[in-house]
């Protein structure tokens, strides 16, 4: 167990696993970049979670940069192969931590999302920026003949929409 603390005599000279290693931490700081810097998503929860991901991918991939040149550098502490070992367990804690959210809060913030949409375009008429009088304070004798009969606004075009609210404002 004291080779896994000790550093070693070589000279730096990588292993085949360690090339291995090194080439990963290159590929996670690619990935890291395009999620975090390049690419973009409509939808803003998963273009969030994306952007989080890339973050967390990008800062795992620098670390393991930054051990695996120390390391072919020959820098006497890093050429113990604990550094590396740390590395990896910490990336796969991180990939089964991404995993977890990915399967179980993912889906539950996306299924929320969607039905607070849905209630807001179904239940609302007026948006949502701007405060309205609650429907059990207008009485039926203010409203003109006109706007009481009119078809709700789920019913007409955006344009009619938008005059009849603007009537209702004067």
């Amino acid at each position: 167990m004291l080779y896994q603390i000790n550093p070693g005599a070589g000279t730096g000279a990588f292993s085949p696993f360690d090339w291995v290693l090194f080439v990963v931490q290159i590929l996670l700081v690619g990935a890291g970049i395009y999620l975090f810097f390049v690419r973009r998503d409509n939808n803003t929860l998963r273009r969030r979670l994306l952007g989080w991901l890339g973050g967390a991918l990008l800062v795992a991939g620098v670390l393991g940069l930054i051990v695996g040149g120390l390391r072919l550098g020959g820098v006497g502490p890093f050429l113990s192969p604990i550094w590396l070992y740390a590395i990896v367990v910490a990336e796969l804690v991180g990939l089964a931590f991404a995993g977890y959210y990915a399967r179980f809060v993912y889906p539950r913030q996306l299924s929320t999302t969607h039905t607070d949409r849905g209630r807001q375009r179904v239940g609302s008429t007026t948006s949502t920026s701007r405060p309205t009088a609650p429907t059990s304070t207008r009485s039926a004798a203010r409203l003109p003949d006109s706007e009481s009969s009119a078809p709700p606004e789920s019913r007409t075009s955006r344009r009619d929409a938008r005059r009849s609210r603007k009537r209702k404002g004067r």
